[in-house]
């Protein structure tokens, strides 16, 4: 069976990477990284107002990147899936490489042995599919 861009496998991934895809919502899962937060604490790192906050949190929730705990009166937001974040070293790679113009052909993030995302360079070959520099 082939797969489509239609596909539930491929859906699910959209989904996580749009839930991912707000400077509000990536700082939150940064922040989120070793430690547990109230709604309240997350909410004073930002100039947005809590409700817009508690949105972020919410969607975030629904897509099982972070989970939360409830702690007497006081509601606890973790990171549910830190590996999530193992992505941002190659962003920022592909940003900052060439200027901002995207990786040379070679340059990638791979996985190592412990499956942890370790930005590699792959030997350059004089003529790479016949395309020279």
């Amino acid at each position: 069976m082939k797969k489509t861009c239609k596909s539930e496998g491929y859906k699910k991934k959209v989904a996580l990477l749009k839930a991912m895809a707000h400077p509000v919502r990536l700082a939150i899962l940064e922040k989120l990284y070793g430690r547990a937060m109230t709604a309240c604490e997350i909410a004073g790192l930002f100039e947005s107002d809590r409700t817009t906050v508690s949105k972020h949190l919410a969607l975030l929730k629904s897509t099982g990147i972070i989970g939360c705990r409830k702690e007497g009166r006081h509601i606890y937001y973790f990171l549910n899936v830190p590996c999530v974040l193992d992505i941002l070293p190659c962003i920022e790679r592909v940003l900052t490489e060439r200027g901002g113009q995207g990786l040379e052909a070679g340059n990638c993030c791979r996985p190592d042995k412990t499956n942890s995302m370790e930005c590699v360079e792959k030997p350059q070959n004089k003529n790479q599919g016949g395309i020279s520099s």
